[in-house]
C-alpha cells in the first residue's frame, strides 16, 4: 500500500474546516507535561522489553474501582504455553494441503482426535466435539443439540449478555426450525452478571439447557457455580 503524504495546502483546508489554527490543538486533552512540541522534546529510545515493560507500568494505574469494567467482546487475554507451540509443530501434526479431504489432512485429523481425547480425560465426560467454525458456530450447534437430544424439550434459555454476534447466529440457525424457541434471561445493569432470580423464574420442563459466557460479553466471570447448582435444583433438567 502506496503512502500519499498530506500537502501543507491540504492540512489547512482540514485545519479551517475544523475551526483550528494549529494541527497541535486536537490534541490539547493531554495533559502540557505529558506532549512533545516539537518533535525533538520527545525521549530518548530504548529498548522493546523496557518500553513493554513502562506500558504495563503506566497501564497498571489504570484502575477505576468504582465502575464496572466494559472489557469484554470476546477480546480476552490468553496464556498459551509454550507446549502447544511444541506440539503443533511437530510433523505428525503439520498439514500441508486443505484440510477438506481426509486423505491429505491426516495431521489435522490427528491433531483433533488427540484434542477430543485430552478433553474427555480432563472431563470425564463420553464425548467432545472439534474443529467448528468459531465460537459463535459452536454455541448455534450446542444448542441444537441441547434440544434435539432431550425429549419434548423445544426451548433453549440463553443469556442476555452473550456475546450478541452469537446471539445472532443462533437466531439465524433456528430462525426456520418453528419447533424451537429461545428464552433469554436478563443480566444485572450493575454487576454484568446473569439475574439469577430471573434464571429460576424462566426454567421450564419445555426447557433444553441455558447457554451462558464465561467471561461474558461485558468482560465479567459469571457465577458458574451459583448456576449449575439452579440448574439441577429444578426438577425441570431431570432427564426424561
Amino acid at each position: 500500500m502506496r503512502y500519499f503524504p498530506l500537502t501543507d495546502a491540504d492540512r489547512e483546508e482540514i485545519r479551517n474546516f475544523l475551526g483550528i489554527k494549529e494541527t497541535k490543538e486536537l490534541f490539547s486533552d493531554i495533559p502540557r507535561d505529558k506532549a512533545y512540541y516539537p518533535l525533538d522534546e520527545i525521549p530518548p529510545a530504548v529498548p522493546e522489553d523496557e518500553l513493554i515493560k513502562k506500558f504495563k507500568t503506566i497501564a497498571r494505574s489504570n484502575k477505576f474501582p468504582d465502575y464496572l469494567s466494559f472489557l469484554g467482546g470476546g477480546a480476552y487475554h490468553h496464556f498459551v504455553p509454550e507446549v502447544v507451540n511444541h506440539l503443533s509443530q511437530k510433523g505428525e501434526f503439520l498439514t500441508p494441503y486443505t484440510p477438506y479431504q481426509p486423505e491429505v489432512s491426516q495431521g489435522s485429523l490427528q491433531a483433533m482426535f488427540e484434542y477430543q481425547t485430552m478433553m474427555c480425560m480432563l472431563t470425564g465426560m463420553d464425548v467432545a466435539n472439534a474443529s467448528l467454525y468459531d465460537g459463535g458456530t459452536a454455541a448455534a450447534e450446542g444448542a441444537l443439540l441441547a434440544m434435539r437430544k432431550a425429549r419434548k424439550k423445544n426451548i433453549i434459555l440463553v443469556a442476555g449478555n452473550l456475546h450478541p454476534e452469537y446471539i445472532e447466529i443462533i437466531e439465524t440457525y433456528i430462525r426456520h426450525l418453528e419447533e424451537y424457541r429461545i428464552r433469554y434471561i436478563d443480566f444485572d445493569r450493575k454487576t454484568g452478571k446473569v439475574n439469577l432470580e430471573d434464571l429460576e423464574k424462566k426454567i421450564c420442563t419445555e426447557c433444553a439447557g441455558f447457554l451462558f459466557q464465561s467471561p461474558n460479553f461485558l468482560g465479567v466471570v459469571e457465577e458458574s457455580q451459583e448456576i449449575s447448582d439452579i440448574l439441577h435444583r429444578s426438577i425441570s433438567w431431570s432427564r426424561p
